[in-house]
C-alpha cells in the first residue's frame, strides 16, 4: 500500500473526473454574480455559446432568458437574487444539461416552487433525464413511483427496497405511508368539495 500523500493536482484531477460523471440538481440553486451565460457554462469545463443556448432550451429557460435586458449576457445578482425560484432552478438545470453527465442526482428539485414553476421545472427535468441514470432524493412519494427501484429510508436507515408495486404488495412501512398520504389527499379533496 502506498503512503504517498495526494498532491493538489491529483485531488483536482479527481474532482474533474467525478464532475464529468455526475450532475446535481437540488433545492439549493447555487448561482453566482456572473452573467446567465457564465452561470450555465459552469457545468462544463469548456463550451461554446451554442451549447449554452441548447442547454437553456432543454431546461425550458431560453424564452425567459431572451426577455431579460441583455439576454444571455444579463448579470445575475448574488445567488441569482434577480430571478424567481423557478428561473433559478431552470438555470441550474441548464448547467446540468450542458455537462451531459451520465448520472443525474435530483435532490428535491421542485421544493419551494409554485405549481406553475413546478410543472415547468418538472418538464425540464424530464427532458434532461432521458439519457441519464437518475438518483432521485425526495419526500414526495408520488414522484418516485415510476422509479426502477426505491430505497425507503426511516431514521437514516434503508428499511425497504424494491419497485413501487413490490413495496405496496409487502404492505409494510412504505405502503402504510403511501396509503396515509392518499387518505390525507382524499380528505383534503372531500373537504374542499364540501366547502365549495
Amino acid at each position: 500500500m502506498s503512503t504517498k500523500r495526494a498532491s493538489r493536482h491529483t485531488v483536482a484531477g479527481w474532482f474533474t473526473l467525478v464532475r464529468a460523471f455526475r450532475s446535481e440538481i437540488g433545492r439549493e440553486r447555487p448561482l453566482f454574480a456572473l452573467s446567465i451565460q457564465e452561470n450555465i457554462a459552469l457545468g462544463k469545463e469548456s463550451c461554446v455559446s451554442g451549447e449554452v443556448t441548447q442547454a437553456a432550451r432543454i431546461a425550458n429557460a431560453h424564452d425567459f432568458i431572451m426577455q431579460m435586458p441583455k439576454q444571455y449576457d444579463t448579470m445575475l445578482g448574488e445567488r441569482g437574487a434577480t430571478l424567481s425560484g423557478g428561473q433559478r432552478q431552470r438555470i441550474a438545470i441548464a448547467r446540468a444539461a450542458i455537462g451531459k453527465a451520465p448520472i443525474l442526482i435530483r435532490d428535491e428539485p421542485t421544493t419551494g416552487l409554485d405549481r406553475k414553476n413546478e410543472r415547468e421545472v418538472a418538464a425540464a427535468l424530464d427532458s434532461l433525464s432521458r439519457d441519464s441514470t437518475i438518483l432521485l432524493i425526495t419526500h414526495d412519494l408520488h414522484a418516485g413511483q415510476e422509479a426502477d427501484g426505491i430505497f425507503f429510508l426511516m431514521d437514516g436507515r434503508i428499511v425497504e427496497c424494491g419497485t413501487h408495486e413490490l413495496l405496496m404488495s409487502l404492505n409494510r412501512e412504505y405502503a402504510a405511508m403511501v396509503n396515509r398520504r392518499k387518505f390525507r389527499t382524499l380528505g383534503a379533496e372531500v373537504a374542499f368539495a364540501s366547502n365549495a
